[in-house]
C-alpha cells in the first residue's frame, strides 16, 4: 500500500519533526511504502524565517543580523537537514487541487495540531480532508490535535462536513473525542502522539552525542516564565545540578545562563536523554522524557492546556504536575508501574493504524 503522510514536516519545532519522523519510520516497519506529502503553507513553513524578521524594525533587524544571525543559522542548518535527510518529503502542494495526479492509495492526517485554527490560521482545507486526487483512496486522520479549541457555532458545520471525509478519525486529547462525539455519529478513537509509536532505543539511532557534561537539570519552555525558573532551580538545589535551558526558538533578552538555541532535533533528544531532571511546559517535552524514563516535572502555566495532561492522566502521572512553584521536591519515577498502560496504549494505537490498511478503499468523488 502506498501511503502519504500530511502533518507538520516543515516547521521548525522539534515535536512537529520528530512526531512525523516517527510516524514515517512505524509505518515503514509494516511493509508499506510510506511518504510525507510536502504541503506548504506559509503558517506551518520554517518557523525560524518568521520569527528571525517579525515585528522588526530597521534598527533591531541590524542588530539581530550582527548578534544572532549565525547561531539562527545554525539551528535552521540542523533543522533544514533533519527535515531532507530523515523526513524526505514528496509531491509538492500548495491547495486541494494540487493532488490531483497523485497516486496515494491512504492519507494519513496528523497527529499535531492540524485541527487548531490558531495553529494553521484558519480552517485549512487540506488537513481537514479536502483532497482531490483522482484515483480512489482511504482517508484517516491519525492523532490528530484541536489543541485547546473548542467547538462554537462558527466552526461546528465546517467541522461535520469535513469529518464526512473520513474512512475513520483519531485524535490525540480525550478532551477531542468528547467534543467530535457529539456532533458525529461515527466512532471517534483516542489514540497515542506517533512518538509512543516507538521507544527509546528507536531514536537512539538518531541521537545526537552528548551535548553537555556532568548533572544538569534541563528546562525546555516555549516563553520564559519565572515559575518554570523557580521549579528548575528547587530541583537544581535538591539534586546539585547545574540548570541547562534549551530554547524553541532563537530568542532575545533572555534573563538566564547556560541557554541553547542552536539546537536540531537530534541534539534535542540527547539534552532530554541525558539529562538528570526535565523541567517543562511542553507536550512533546514531556513525551519524551517518558520515552527515555526520566524524571521529570510538567509546570502548569495555563488551565486550558490540556495536551500534556490528557497524556499524563492516560499514565497515571498527574503527580507529576507543578500547580505552585513552591511545592516542588524532586522525587524519581518508578516507571515499572506505568509500563502496563503506556504499552497497552500504543499496542491499541497501533491496532487503529493496522485497521486502516485492510479497509476497502471506497471512492471519495464518484
Amino acid at each position: 500500500m502506498k501511503i502519504a503522510i500530511l502533518t507538520f514536516h516543515n516547521a521548525h519545532n522539534y515535536g512537529a519533526v520528530l512526531q512525523a519522523w516517527a510516524l514515517k519510520t512505524y509505518l515503514a516497519t509494516t511493509g508499506n511504502d510510506v511518504e510525507i506529502i510536502d504541503y506548504r503553507t506559509f503558517v506551518n513553513t520554517r518557523s525560524d524565517f518568521k520569527n528571525f524578521f517579525k515585528r522588526r524594525n530597521i534598527a533591531t533587524l541590524v542588530f539581530s543580523v550582527a548578534f544572532k544571525f549565525n547561531r539562527f543559522y545554525r539551528r535552521f542548518t540542523r533543522f533544514d537537514n533533519f527535515i531532507k535527510n530523515k523526513l524526505n518529503p514528496k509531491s509538492t502542494v500548495y491547495t486541494p487541487s494540487d493532488f490531483a495526479d497523485l497516486d496515494y492509495d491512504l492519507y494519513i492526517i496528523g497527529s499535531d495540531q492540524v485541527w487548531n485554527n490558531k495553529i494553521t490560521g484558519s480552517h485549512d482545507p487540506v488537513f481537514w480532508g479536502d483532497i482531490e486526487q483522482k484515483k480512489d483512496f482511504k482517508l484517516i486522520s491519525y492523532a490528530a490535535s484541536m489543541g485547546n479549541e473548542t467547538l462554537n457555532t462558527q466552526n461546528t458545520l465546517q467541522i461535520q462536513d469535513s469529518l464526512i471525509r473520513f474512512d475513520s478519525i483519531s485524535v490525540r486529547e480525550k478532551n477531542t473525542v468528547d467534543q467530535l462525539r457529539k456532533i458525529v455519529s461515527k466512532e471517534i478513537f483516542h489514540v497515542f502522539d506517533p512518538t509512543f509509536l516507538l521507544k527509546a532505543q528507536d531514536y537512539n539511532e538518531i541521537l545526537a552525542s552528548p551535548v553537555v557534561k556532568g548533572k544538569y537539570i534541563l528546562v525546555y519552555q516555549v516563553a520564559f516564565s519565572p515559575k518554570v525558573e523557580n521549579v528548575a532551580k528547587q530541583i537544581a538545589n535538591q539534586t546539585n545540578s547545574t540548570i541547562i535551558h534549551l530554547e524553541s526558538t532563537i530568542k532575545y533578552n533572555i534573563p538566564v545562563k547556560n541557554h541553547f538555541e542552536t539546537m536540531g532535533p537530534m541534539e534535542y533528544l540527547s539534552l532530554i536523554k541525558y539529562a538528570h531532571c526535565i523541567v517543562t511546559t511542553s507536550f512533546h517535552g514531556t513525551a519524551f522524557s517518558i520515552i527515555y524514563e526520566k524524571p521529570f516535572y510538567l509546570v502548569n502555566l495555563d488551565s486550558h492546556n490540556n495536551r500534556p495532561k490528557s497524556l499524563l492522566q492516560d499514565l497515571g502521572l498527574t503527580h507529576r504536575i507543578i500547580e505552585k512553584a513552591e511545592d516542588c521536591s524532586f522525587s524519581p519515577i518508578d516507571y515499572s508501574k506505568i509500563q502496563s498502560a503506556l504499552s497497552e496504549k500504543r499496542a491499541s494505537s497501533q491496532q487503529f493504524l493496522q485497521n486502516s490498511f485492510i479497509q476497502p478503499i471506497v471512492g471519495k468523488y464518484a
